[in-house]
């Protein structure tokens, strides 16, 4: 009777210490009655181990999270899943997103699932992260997210964006208004940018409406403030950086300046011509044209924005490339196209001083 005893209890030492083993293999997988925070707290865990099981168990629990509308779950997919995303979107999660994807391929109708999943919740609230508010802005300006008028649902998200503060929204709100010649509310956002101090671009363009009398009555006095404030922005933004980069981006501030000054001070810089242009396209691909006629395009490939000269028009004096690539905007682009028109198109281009002004179609 003894012997059975020391047997039986052998054989319960035995099978619990089987049973911890067993346990301690399949612990991580184990999550009973799990809420969608729990889920997906597990799943952050997990998401960039070195053993494939475990980064498994990750999805698998994210995908439980979004079931549960776990917000954070349902944007970690969608950034997972989706593949390329705009160039201006600015990813969530870059390093969970990165160690996922060895055990994943790009499904963009998940992405797109997902992606919608946040937006139905995220439409439901007054509220929301100014960040995630903007991106969702982003996915529908690049079509990313269906859409029949993916420009004008940007346009809302990006609006909620800047209404909670967010600078990049409130910027991309004054490009699409000034690429619609609706110089009065790009001015209003390009004034609001500029207090975060964060880019050139803002007090720049807010300069060049005073200085040519878009959208305002022109004022040089003005105008000159605010190129002196995109100066200074620039040195702050460039301390640190090497001279040579330093040097390029207050390149255009100072011209400005120095433009601005001559005028005040009588100095014309030579004969003044204005050039009005009108764009034909969508925001991310259009054709530019002077009286009527085509005189280039400007198009945006998946964040590489190109300007290209019509290979029909005639110059007086042939441009050193009819085709020039890596603007940061499609402003910069379109600028390039008109400016290099204007100065191959006269005799004498030192002399002049173009004007460019968008007219609407």
């Amino acid at each position: 009777m003894r012997k059975l005893g020391i047997t039986l209890a052998l054989v319960l030492v035995l099978t619990l210490v089987i049973a911890g083993l067993v346990y301690r293999q399949v612990s991580y997988r184990i999550c009973w009655d799990c809420s969608g925070d729990e889920y997906y707290n597990r799943a952050i865990e997990y998401a960039c181990s070195d053993r494939p099981r475990y980064r498994q168990t990750a999805l698998e629990f994210l995908d439980q999270a979004a079931e549960r509308n776990q917000v954070q779950a349902l944007l970690l997919l969608a950034e997972l899943y989706i593949g390329e995303l705009p160039p201006a979107y600015r990813p969530t999660f870059p390093e969970k997103v990165n160690c996922l994807r060895r055990d994943v391929n790009p499904d963009r109708d998940k992405g797109i699932s997902c992606f919608q999943a946040v937006i139905d919740i995220v439409e439901e609230k007054p509220d929301g992260d100014p960040d995630l508010l903007a991106n969702i802005g982003q996915l529908y300006l690049h079509s990313v997210m269906p859409s029949d008028d993916p420009e004008g649902e940007a346009r809302k998200w990006f609006a909620r964006a800047a209404a909670e503060g967010n600078y990049p929204a409130m910027v991309q709100l004054a490009r699409l208004a000034d690429s619609r010649g609706d110089y009065g509310e790009a001015m209003k956002w390009f004034r609001k940018a500029s207090a975060s101090g964060q880019d050139v671009e803002s007090p720049l363009k807010v300069g060049d409406y005073y200085f040519y009398g878009k959208g305002v009555v022109r004022n040089d006095q003005e105008a000159r403030a605010w190129y002196q404030k995109a100066l200074q922005t620039a040195r702050q933004l460039t301390a640190g950086m090497t001279e040579e980069e330093k040097s390029r981006i207050e390149a255009a501030p100072k011209a400005r300046l120095d433009l601005v000054t001559r005028r005040l001070a009588g100095e014309t810089g030579g004969e003044q011509v204005r050039i009005n242009y009108r764009l034909q396209g969508t925001v991310r691909d259009y054709t530019v044209l002077v009286d009527g006629r085509t005189i280039g395009t400007v198009v945006n490939r998946d964040g590489e924005i190109t300007a290209r000269l019509n290979k029909d028009l005639e110059f007086v004096t042939p441009p050193e490339t009819m085709e020039k690539s890596g603007f940061k905007s499609m402003i910069a682009g379109t600028h390039w196209l008109l400016q290099t028109y204007g100065a191959h198109s006269r005799e004498n281009p030192g002399d002049t001083r173009f004007v460019f002004v968008l007219t609407k179609s």
